[in-house]
C-alpha cells in the first residue's frame, strides 16, 4: 500500500511527532510505502502574522503541493496527524478534488478546543465543546495566552464546523473510549471513528532491580502537571527519589527546587535511549496531567519496562490502568491526593514483582506493534472501500 502521510511538526518535540515517526518506521518496515508532506513549526514567524493566520484558515501552497503529490505519487490513502497551524485544512480539499481516502489522528482536541487540551488555568475544563462555540476560548486566551492566536484558532474551529469539513474524512482514529465519547459528543460522526490505541516498541528490557525513585517525563509545563507535582512533592515526607525528564517553561522552577532538595534529580532533555534508561530504573512513572488526555504513550512505556503509574484519572489513562496492581489514578487538582499517593507507592515495593509482571502482561496483551498494525490496515482499508463508494455514488448521482 502507498500511504501519504501528512504532519504539522511542532517546536518542541512531543508525543505526536513521536507517534508520526513511529508510524512511519512500522509501515515502511512490513513493505508499505510512505510519502511525507510536512512543515515545521520552527516557520512560524518567518512572514507577516497577518499572512500567517490567513493560511493557518485555508492555505493555498499547501493546497498546490498536496494536490501535486497526489497527482504524481497515486497514494492509496492519505493519513492526517496534524495540520495546525502551517499545513491547514486545505490539505482535504486537495484530496478530496482528487478522489484520494482519508484518515485522521485525533491526537488532540483542537477541532472542539481553542487551547486544543481541554484545560484552562491548570484544570479541565470544557466550556467550549458544551456550549459549542469557541468565542469563550478567545476571551479567556486559551491559546498561547494571546487573544489574536486564540481568535485564529477559534475562527479556524467555526470555519470548520460551517463548511461541515468533517464529512470529508473518512475515518478517524482515537486512541481511548473517553475521547471517542468526547468527539461524539462534539458532534463527529461516531461510525467513522475507530478506537485504535497508541503501542511502543520493546527497545530495552525491564531491569530486574529497580531504584526507589519516581519519575516524571513530559513537557514541563501546567498542562502536564508538573506544577502540583512539585507542590506535592514538598508535602511528601518519604526518602524516594524524584527524577525529572523533559523540557518547558518550568524547566528552570524544577532546577530551582532540585536545588533546594537533594531527592530531586533534574535530568531535563536527554536522548530517548537514555530517557528509556531512567525510567527502567525507577520505580513509579508520575503522569500527573490536569489535561484531557488522548492517550498517554508514556504510560505504555512504562509498562513496558514493568513499571507502575500513579496518573491522573482524565482521558486515557482511565483506559490503561484497569487494575490495582498497574497503579493508581489522582485527581490532578488535589495536591493533597497526590503527596499521599506518592507516600502509598512507597509500599509497592514489597510486592513489586507481582507488579512488575502485571504491566508487562498489560502491555503484551494490548499496546504491541503487531495490535495495532493489523488495526490500522483495517482501518486504511475501510476509508479506501468508503472512499470508493462515494465515488461510485456521484458518478451515478
Amino acid at each position: 500500500m502507498r500511504i501519504l502521510t501528512v504532519h504539522n511538526h511542532y517546536r518542541i518535540r512531543g508525543g505526536e511527532d513521536v507517534c508520526f515517526e513511529a508510524d512511519t518506521k512500522m509501515l515502511r518496515d512490513r513493505g508499505h510505502e510512505v510519502i511525507h508532506y510536512t512543515r515545521h513549526n520552527d516557520d512560524v514567524g518567518r512572514t507577516s502574522r497577518w499572512r500567517e493566520a490567513r493560511e493557518t484558515l485555508w492555505s493555498r501552497h499547501t493546497y498546490d503541493e498536496v494536490t501535486r503529490l497526489i497527482k504524481t505519487q497515486r497514494p492509496d490513502v492519505m493519513h492526517v496527524h496534524n495540520t495546525f497551524p502551517l499545513i491547514s485544512p486545505s490539505v482535504y480539499d486537495a484530496a478530496h478534488d482528487q478522489g484520494l481516502a482519508v484518515v485522521q489522528s485525533l491526537h488532540n482536541f483542537r477541532p472542539l478546543c481553542v487551547g486544543a487540551a481541554l484545560c484552562r488555568d491548570g484544570q479541565y475544563c470544557d466550556t467550549c465543546l458544551v456550549k459549542g462555540s469557541p468565542w469563550a476560548g478567545v476571551r479567556h486566551r486559551c491559546y498561547r495566552d494571546s487573544l489574536a492566536a486564540s481568535a485564529v484558532s477559534a475562527l479556524l474551529n467555526r470555519r470548520n464546523q460551517r463548511r461541515n469539513l468533517w464529512r470529508r474524512i473518512d475515518r478517524f482514529i482515537t486512541f481511548c473510549g473517553a475521547a471517542r465519547d468526547l468527539y461524539i459528543q462534539g458532534g463527529f460522526p461516531a461510525d467513522r471513528i475507530e478506537l485504535n490505541p497508541h503501542y511502543v516498541e520493546q527497545e530495552i528490557e525491564p531491569r530486574e532491580h529497580t531504584d526507589r525513585a519516581f519519575v516524571f517525563v513530559g513537557r514541563l509545563n501546567r498542562e502536564k502537571g508538573l506544577d502540583r507535582l512539585l507542590q506535592a512533592w514538598d508535602q511528601y515526607r518519604g526518602d524516594w527519589k524524584l527524577r525529572i525528564i523533559g523540557e518547558g517553561p518550568l524547566a528552570e522552577a524544577a532546577q530551582a527546587q532540585a536545588a533546594r532538595d537533594a531527592r530531586i534529580q533534574f535530568i531535563g532533555k536527554v536522548p530517548r535511549q537514555e530517557c528509556l534508561g531512567w525510567m527502567a530504573s525507577s520505580s513509579c512513572l508520575l503522569f500527573p496531567s490536569p489535561a484531557f488526555e488522548t492517550f498517554g504513550r508514556v504510560v505504555i512505556e512504562a509498562f513496558s519496562l514493568g513499571i507502575p503509574v500513579i496518573a491522573s484519572r482524565l482521558g486515557g489513562p482511565r483506559d490503561i490502568i484497569n487494575s490495582p496492581l498497574l497503579g493508581t489514578l489522582i485527581e490532578p487538582t488535589d495536591v493533597s491526593a497526590m503527596s499521599a499517593a506518592l507516600s502509598e507507592a512507597e509500599s509497592w515495593w514489597d510486592g513489586f514483582a507481582e507488579r512488575r509482571a502485571a504491566c508487562r502482561s498489560r502491555y503484551l496483551d494490548a499496546y504491541t506493534i503487531e495490535t495495532n498494525y493489523e488495526k490500522l490496515l483495517r482501518i486504511y482499508e475501510s476509508a479506501i472501500e468508503r472512499r470508493a463508494g462515494r465515488r461510485t455514488r456521484e458518478v451515478f448521482a
